[in-house]
């Protein structure tokens, strides 16, 4: 058996993201001293995530990291592997639907960067637009970090769910600005669902055929390979049912 140094530092929980953020500069640099005094300690650091934040902070300190890392006294790892299925967390319920905003601002962002990289990529190849990679780069890494085991879930304090929405606010409009507009060659933004020609609510891909009533329900779902009605009534509608867990409410 061999045991090695760990601290299990959340993104974000029960304090905001700005305090992680020094957080992961303090505890390497007292792992850092303990091992001058202890030659035999080894520690393992997760997140990616964190490994950026000490570069972009503190030089210094990631270098000496680095150094440690080199020597195999800091050992980088990923997050804890689950066997088949699912973990089941009674403790741990709600997160498909607590803080609704989260999923919807996560939902919309990479929504958002797909859209914007194919015509962004489109425009630099076909017009020789220049493509925003760092702009997107910047915006991927946010999304990323939002999708963090508690603010995406919905189980972070409301400061911490606060600033996200904030977040995804911004993000949203920055990556709207991004999209291809009217002037440049070959494109026509159409923001007005009203201007939408008719016939928009259908989607046929020469195998099955889908049908979008006004609440962008199918309606209907064809496979046009024998005519068969593949929805015995709208899809995509929420349904709700009474949740009645041993401990707690969800």
């Amino acid at each position: 058996m061999t045991a090695v140094g760990h601290a299990h530092i959340d993104s974000a929980w029960l304090w905001p993201l700005r305090e992680t953020r020094r957080k992961v500069a303090r505890t390497p640099a007292n792992v850092l001293t303990l091992m001058e005094t202890d030659p035999e300690l080894v520690y393992a650091m997760s997140s990616a995530q964190q490994y950026a934040w000490v570069q972009g902070d503190h030089p210094e300190l990631f270098e000496r990291v680095r150094q440690r890392v080199a020597e195999g006294r800091i050992v980088p790892v990923g997050g804890a592997p689950v066997w088949a299925g699912e973990l089941y967390l009674e403790l741990h319920r709600g997160t498909l639907t607590s803080q609704i905003a989260m999923k919807q601002g996560n939902r919309r962002a990479e929504a958002l960067l797909r859209s914007v990289e194919y015509l962004r990529a489109t425009s630099a190849v076909r017009d020789g637009v220049p493509y925003p990679y760092d702009e997107l780069d910047e915006a991927w890494r946010t999304v990323l970090l939002h999708q963090f085991h508690d603010i995406l879930p919905g189980s972070s304090i409301s400061w911490v769910h606060r600033e996200a929405r904030e977040t995804y606010a911004r993000l949203e409009k920055q990556l709207r600005a991004l999209a291809p507009t009217g002037g440049e060659p070959g494109w026509e933004v159409v923001r007005d669902r009203r201007a939408v020609p008719p016939g928009a609510g259908v989607l046929d891909n020469g195998i099955l055929r889908a049908s979008l009533d006004a609440d962008g329900h199918v309606s209907s779902l064809t496979d046009l390979r024998n005519g068969r009605e593949l929805a015995a009534g709208p899809l995509g509608v929420l349904r709700l049912f009474r949740d009645e867990p041993v401990r707690w409410d969800a």
